[in-house]
């Protein structure tokens, strides 16, 4: 059974963003983009940089290259073509306006979902927790982030860069394992981001469609490999 204490506190958070995703959704384009320089701003800091190269080394023995180029890098690129884009996703579209409604007007207006949880895997922690989460942003959403509890550097690395970023009534990191990610399930999300196994996708799945959440599930397969007897399994 859940700690009282954990359920609350994950309560809260949820009630906190559903309140600030009503303000959210008059934010400007230049308040969005704001939020998302200050993303690239701190990872352009060598000693954040440092700390997330020192996080992945410890969590999967990850090269400094490969860091910079699969999870950094990608990140800036990413936030370098939202910011391209999003005065146009944001433009309000005039549409004609058919007989039966003369006098009318007809419009397509982009709105913010609301509240957004995003569950990351372990394998590109940083990755696939920051990129859904600019996204979110740009639509102007909060966000809440359960990263992986099998990196537990770069989750607390992402807590950290979260914590010093963002109002946590905005974007908040939980935590935790299985008993924190079933007591996220159970609240109304406006939209689910899953990265992970089929498997666990159908579980999120079900939870969401309790509340017609919708759902952005990425759904990962096996990838089979051949060890021989030159792999030093022991280093």
């Amino acid at each position: 059974m859940p700690t009282t204490t954990k359920l609350q506190d994950i309560q809260n958070i949820f009630l906190s963003h559903k309140d600030t995703a009503v303000k959210l959704k008059r934010t400007s384009y230049k308040d969005r983009i704001k939020k998302l320089n200050s993303i690239v701003s701190y990872l352009q800091d060598k000693n954040n940089e440092q700390r997330l190269l020192e996080a992945m080394k410890i969590d999967l023995g990850r090269h400094t290259v490969e860091v910079l180029l699969s999870e950094i890098i990608v990140i800036i690129s990413v936030i370098k073509y939202i910011k391209r884009n999003l005065k146009e996703w944001m433009k309000i579209e005039r549409l004609a306006t058919p007989l039966s409604l003369l006098g009318a007007s007809s419009y397509i207006i982009k709105e913010p979902k609301g509240t957004a949880l995003i569950i990351s895997p372990w394998n590109y922690p940083f990755l696939l927790g920051i990129e859904p989460l600019c996204y979110a942003i740009a639509a102007g959403n909060t966000s809440v982030i359960k990263p992986s509890e099998y990196s537990r550097a770069t989750s607390a690395y992402i807590s950290k860069m979260i914590e010093d970023l963002f109002d946590p009534k905005e974007i908040t990191v939980v935590e935790g394992a299985i008993e924190e990610t079933k007591l996220l399930l159970d609240l109304p999300w406006s939209h689910i981001y899953f990265t992970g196994s089929p498997m666990v996708g159908k579980i999120i799945m079900k939870a969401a469609a309790e509340h017609l959440s919708s759902v952005t599930l990425e759904l990962g397969g096996k990838s089979p490999c051949i060890i021989d007897n030159s792999a030093n399994i022991t280093a």
